[in-house]
């Protein structure tokens, strides 16, 4: 009840673009520093995401088509296929391969993760959604809720 989790299911590439959206608005120095590291998965020292992983735009593909569409990884790899037939087949079955294993691995996350604000369909969050109440004062209810 402590945490709240602001970029729970927003693709890479969508948190890159906005970033770069509004350094370009704004120039605030804070953003251009963020845009100068290369984005990890973690936060690890010298991790480039895309050089452990593999690229975003594939990555987001793979999330999108698996947890939202759920799509079998055989399935997957024909639609990256179509949609990136500058890569290599066997390339792009490794990168399926890669994600499923980890996103499989790592479900538990999705359980632990702080309550989350969603854009878009994608909810992962399920297994919570019984886990009740996320405000535990009881004066806020319906009709109460500046008392």
């Amino acid at each position: 009840m402590g945490a709240l989790g602001v970029l729970a299911n927003v693709p890479k590439t969508v948190v890159m673009y906005l970033l770069d959206y509004l350094h370009e608005k704004t120039g605030y120095r804070g953003i251009g520093l963020v845009l100068e590291k290369q984005p990890g998965p973690e936060l690890a020292p010298n991790q480039v995401g895309e050089e452990e992983l593999m690229p975003f735009p594939i990555l987001d593909a793979c999330f999108h088509l698996f947890a939202a569409e759920k799509l079998l990884p055989e399935e997957i790899e024909e639609v990256l296929a179509a949609t990136f037939p500058e890569v290599e087949r066997e390339r792009l079955a490794g990168y399926v391969a890669k994600f499923t294993r980890l996103f499989l691995q790592s479900i538990y996350k999705w359980v632990q993760s702080p309550i989350s604000i969603h854009i878009g369909n994608l909810d992962l969050d399920r297994e919570r959604a019984l886990q009740m109440p996320v405000v535990t004062r009881p004066g806020w209810t319906k009709g109460t809720a500046n008392s």
